[in-house]
């Protein structure tokens, strides 16, 4: 059957193929005529043109003809009919250079969704070569795109390129779409620093968003996020906040923060971590009272705290009013008392612990050393503040005095005096200058704080690393088989 036959069959015209079953002129014989190809036959049909019309005709007259068709011919030729119609009606796919026009004029215009669908239409090496050419904000929004238009393990093909191109585009783009899983997983592939910066450059929802999506896998990722958590909570003075995000990390990173924080942060984050059990050996080493008796016999005890972060020793006093203060004066002979001792005792030497000749080991390092008077009206020691008064100023194992007014001749008495009794009541040490009932006495001239300051000098007077020493001996226990020294 010629085209012009067929396309007569199309528009329901009789076709050549009718006509040669119609019976011709009686003969004597009846010629064998081939049969036509069976597509032939199919195409010559009104039912077969109206399939291949498509979307030429309405779904009822298509569903007809199929079924008219089957009658005539059967399904094998129906199918190949339609499949055949399919294909002629494919469109060639667009080539390389198609594409890149096409790609030109989306990152153009802007519309990074068109860009996406263009550029997985290229071959890897197509799609690497293209972003390479575009900057860091338009890698951002490419990467937005293919999150928010492209699903399946194909944008991979899109993502991988633009995170080895520029990873921070890629972070950027899943923090904008609150992808948190995927930013996670970003973000793990920068390194500690960098992954640091980022984290700390989120808001608090975000950090708590990425938070909940991150795998403990990622580890180095929440340790970042719980950090910034961690940071905030320290900053705004939340200890019962901090200790909990402080409960989340590993034992090591727990140590590391400890060491981090102040005396005072340290003891306020005990207090409020009771309510979990784990941290309280990681923020306390050891703690212990001790008793050193000075050579005239007197003996004081205070106590000895080993924190993750430095040794804290402690005397609590019960401060007493005498004679005649002005208004708030006895609260500042009081203050000034705490204060010389921190100025001459606080943060001047350090306990170390390391190793006898092997290697290191958990809990070796620096502890600084602080030293405190802690006011307490229910403590056992007693000082009495002298308000308006002069006298010598003293401390025994009974209790202390302190004059306002120091010695006859001075108006006040001098902070170093205030410090240098401090330094036998709380610390046990001994005078260190010349006493004729004591004349077995050590004496020194190295502008000791127990020594003979108004001779030495003053301001060149300080505490020792003997006055400390004793800390070894009350430290061997929580530290076995270690090195244990005072250092400066």
């Amino acid at each position: 059957m010629d085209s012009t036959t067929a396309r007569r069959a199309g528009r329901g015209e009789r076709s050549d193929a009718a006509a040669l079953r119609r019976p011709r002129a009686p003969a004597r014989t009846r010629p064998e005529i081939a049969p036509a190809p069976l597509g032939a036959a199919v195409h010559g049909t009104p039912a077969g043109a109206a399939l291949l019309r498509g979307g030429r005709s309405d779904p009822a007259t298509r569903a007809a003809a199929c079924l008219r068709l089957q009658r005539a011919v059967g399904n094998k030729a129906v199918t190949g009919l339609v499949a055949s119609a399919y294909v002629q009606r494919q469109s060639p796919p667009e080539s390389a250079e198609q594409l890149d026009v096409k790609w030109r004029a989306a990152v153009g215009a802007g519309e990074w969704a068109a860009a996406a669908r263009v550029l997985n239409g290229l071959d890897n090496g197509g799609i690497v070569t293209r972003v390479a050419g575009l900057n860091h904000d338009q890698l951002i929004w490419l990467y937005t795109a293919v999150l928010g238009s492209m699903s399946g393990a194909g944008t991979e093909r899109l993502l991988g390129p633009i995170e080895h191109r520029d990873r921070d585009a890629a972070f950027q783009a899943c923090v904008r779409t609150a992808h948190w899983a995927e930013a996670a997983t970003v973000l793990h592939g920068f390194n500690d620093p960098g992954i640091a910066v980022r984290t700390r450059a989120l808001g608090p929802p975000q950090v708590d968003l990425m938070l909940a999506a991150t795998p403990e896998a990622l580890a180095r990722v929440r340790s970042a996020l719980l950090d910034v958590k961690w940071r905030a909570a320290v900053s705004a003075g939340q200890w019962a906040a901090a200790a909990q995000v402080l409960n989340g990390f590993s034992d090591d990173d727990v140590k590391a923060r400890l060491r981090a924080l102040t005396m005072d942060q340290i003891l306020a984050l005990r207090g409020a971590a009771t309510a979990f059990p784990r941290l309280a050996p990681l923020i306390e080493i050891g703690s212990a009272p001790f008793t050193n008796t000075t050579d005239t016999g007197n003996a004081y005890t205070s106590n000895a705290l080993v924190l993750r972060n430095g040794v804290l020793i402690t005397k609590e006093v019960k401060f007493i009013s005498a004679g005649t203060f002005a208004v708030g004066g006895f609260e500042a002979l009081q203050n000034r008392m705490i204060t010389a001792v921190t100025s001459y005792m606080t943060g001047k030497y350090k306990l170390r612990v390391g190793p006898p000749g092997g290697g290191p080991t958990t809990g070796d390092g620096d502890y600084p050393i602080t030293v405190r008077v802690v006011p307490n009206p229910s403590a056992t020691y007693p000082v009495t503040l002298h308000g308006g008064l002069h006298g010598r100023s003293m401390a025994s194992a009974a209790g202390g005095n302190m004059y306002q007014l120091g010695y006859s001749g001075e108006t006040s008495v001098p902070d170093i005096v205030l410090a240098h009794e401090c330094g036998h009541m709380i610390l046990g040490a001994s005078d260190e200058y010349a006493n004729a009932q004591l004349p077995g006495r050590v004496i020194t001239n190295d502008h000791s704080l127990m020594g003979n300051f108004y001779t030495q000098g003053i301001a060149a007077a300080e505490l020792k690393a003997r006055h400390l020493k004793f800390l070894v001996t009350v430290a061997a226990g929580w530290f076995p088989g270690r090195t244990i020294s005072i250092v400066p």
